[in-house]
């Protein structure tokens, strides 16, 4: 390991395996083809590999109980939430683009909000007041702290109030499935 996760700021997405294991084997060149794409893009998610033969006490520290396993590991590695998706190149590089994106997106326009709603599974969108109360701040930070630990879960955007009426004249957008 080059990178110790007391160190980590940013996101890190973790396999932890064995090597023996047949699971293990199958994932690894899936996993070093998702590490070039996303170093290649710049991503600020950084992937990394623990083989638990070789470092039982992390992996004991993670709970680990299986292989492989895996868990983004980020706030120096106070914060971890276990990735539940699948384990194919595809599934893999589009969480790690999403980790990568804000968490929090502010959105300006009926379009914005109407392609906001289409390219996420689940999305929820605040719809802002122009002149804002005290407790309107309050909710919007409270929707930050949510976005933070949600993320892997769901997409929150805040627009202006205006933007509401306008982006579901005609219905709501058409949704992913």
């Amino acid at each position: 390991m080059t990178t110790t996760f007391g160190r980590m700021k940013q996101y890190g997405l973790w396999t932890f395996f064995a090597p023996w294991c047949g699971h293990c084997k199958r994932l690894a060149p899936i996993w070093d083809e998702v590490a070039e794409i996303a170093e290649s893009e710049s991503l600020p998610v950084k992937l990394g590999k623990v083989d638990c033969t070789q470092h039982s006490k992390v992996c004991s520290r993670y709970s680990v109980q299986s292989y492989p396993t895996l868990k983004v590991i980020h706030d120096s590695g106070t914060r971890v939430t276990a990735y539940k998706g699948a384990r194919d190149k595809g599934s893999v590089l589009s969480y790690v683009r999403r980790l990568s994106g804000p968490k929090l997106h502010r959105l300006g326009t009926p379009d914005d909000v109407r392609r906001f709603i289409s390219e996420h599974p689940v999305a929820f969108v605040y719809f802002s007041p122009e002149e804002p109360t005290e407790d309107d701040s309050d909710l919007e930070v409270a929707i930050e702290e949510a976005s933070q630990k949600l993320y892997d879960t769901a997409s929150l955007a805040i627009a202006p109030a205006a933007a509401a009426a306008a982006s579901f004249r005609g219905g709501l957008p058409a949704h992913p499935v």
